[in-house]
């Protein structure tokens, strides 16, 4: 058991360093950020430190590995907080695990100042869907992330959502690979459009 809770925090750490090393040029010191879709909470507590930020997680359950610092946990569907009351919201690897993808970008529309920093799944081809499944299968059989429930899109899919949910695409960048294996994903670095900032 305790060896088993030793990899796992191993492999909260690399997926934390990765995520950071994508998000850090779009976070600032001591902003107000909340981690949508949080899970093991390891990307937080990177944040915290790094940039001496307050950090709120939230989740559809609570999974995160740092105790003192548990998520709020929610309906998937309406954040329990104000309009424009974080800096920045970040969405890393969650979206294409969401029934409903559009409401929960929506509602980081509604609770972000300033940016909305979405970190994805991308395939451009086929060939690429194929081995996000074959990805996915795996993890499905490893940590118990049903295939079933996985939504992915292409850039331009992510893109048109966002726009749809009031959200204009202000930067992109993309890896061609994660830990090594195709297809790649992107992050994207989104704004309030002015209609989504006065809601």
């Amino acid at each position: 058991m305790k060896q088993n809770r030793l990899v796992e925090e191993w492999v909260a750490a690399m997926r934390a360093h990765l995520a950071l090393r994508k998000l850090a040029p779009y976070l600032a010191r001591r902003e107000r950020v909340l981690n949508l879709g949080s899970g093991d909470g390891v990307v937080s507590e990177w944040i915290r430190r790094r940039f001496h930020s307050e950090v709120v997680d939230v989740d559809v359950s609570d999974m995160s590995l740092v105790r003192e610092h548990p998520p709020v946990v929610y309906d998937g569907k309406h954040l329990p907080f104000p309009d424009r009351s974080f800096d920045v919201v970040v969405i890393v690897f969650v979206l294409h695990h969401c029934t409903d993808q559009e409401q929960v970008i929506r509602e980081a529309a509604r609770v972000c100042r300033r940016s909305v920093l979405v970190i994805e799944d991308t395939y451009r081809n086929s060939s690429d869907l194929a081995w996000l499944r074959m990805m996915h299968a795996y993890l499905d059989k490893v940590e118990g992330m049903p295939l079933s429930e996985c939504r992915f899109r292409s850039p331009a899919g992510w893109a048109a959502m966002f726009g749809r949910c009031g959200l204009r695409v202000a930067e992109v960048k993309a890896w061609p690979r994660y830990m090594l294996l195709p297809p790649g994903n992107q992050l994207f670095a989104l704004e309030p459009q002015p209609a989504a900032a006065r809601s």
